[in-house]
């Protein structure tokens, strides 16, 4: 049975990773893929904006900031963008957790990172309360090889 790891517990981990240059690099790389997918004016610049300031659905804003309360973590989210953040979240995974072999794995409807054992990374799934998948033995889903990044498409 796979469990999400905890972001917001783990925050002081993870936060010196998420704005790496070479993190931020890929991020914004993958995340104007997605946006130029849309058909979207808007352009991700890291040194100006949050990933969350390129979700152009409600979901973070009618339920996520109740209480004027939003973990750290979900700035880093864009609601439907799995495919195009998951490199994020192998390469934060990667450098927070660098004892474990953390990889990709995707399938039609989703992508997330995985430690191979129990763990899921996943910045979205953790924000929108996503239960991660009981396991990853279903043939829809492809494995990448630990550390090998997704090749991300319009």
């Amino acid at each position: 049975m796979n469990r999400l790891y905890d972001l917001e517990a783990n925050w002081p981990k993870v936060e010196p990773h998420v704005e790496h240059p070479d993190v931020q690099a890929v991020l914004a790389r993958d995340l104007n893929v997605y946006l130029a997918s849309r058909h979207h004016s808007l352009r991700y610049n890291p040194d100006e904006m949050y990933p969350i300031d390129c979700d152009d659905t409600d979901w973070g804003y009618s339920w996520r900031f109740a209480d004027d309360y939003a973990p750290d973590f979900w700035f880093y989210t864009v609601c439907h963008a799995c495919h195009w953040l998951v490199n994020f979240n192998l390469l934060v995974a990667q450098r927070a957790e660098p004892d474990r072999l953390w990889r990709i794995m995707t399938s039609d409807g989703h992508s997330t990172v995985w430690d191979g054992d129990q763990t899921v990374f996943d910045f979205n799934d953790l924000a929108m309360g996503v239960t991660p998948p009981k396991d990853f033995e279903d043939p829809c889903w492809k494995e990448l090889r630990p550390g090998e990044l997704m090749p991300v498409f319009h």
